[in-house]
């Protein structure tokens, strides 16, 4: 199983007419691991997130918001959120 961890997960709580109450919590991605990085199996889709700087070395998932603000706006977040990936790779000397 992916070692990502979804934080953004919203789980509907209750249904009413007009209203709606999420709660949003955590919940692990059930996809098959296929990459290793660092210490984490992932799967292809987190692997390339954490390639792009949206998952944390602890395989925490940026939010979803953070990612549209990352892929909207790539000039502001030149490495992503996250750049453990790159050290990993030593394309980044720091």
């Amino acid at each position: 199983m992916c070692d990502a961890t979804i934080t953004d997960y919203n789980s509907v709580l209750y249904h009413a007419s007009m209203q709606r109450i999420a709660v949003y919590g955590s919940k692990p991605c059930s996809r098959k691991s296929i990459e290793t990085l660092g210490s984490l199996q992932l799967c292809k889709v987190h692997a390339r997130m954490a390639r792009e700087g949206l998952v944390d070395e602890n395989g925490r998932v940026a939010r979803k918001a953070d990612i549209d603000n990352v892929r909207r706006y790539p000039k502001n977040f030149p490495g992503g959120l996250y750049d453990w990936v790159r050290k990993l790779a030593n394309d980044d000397p720091t």
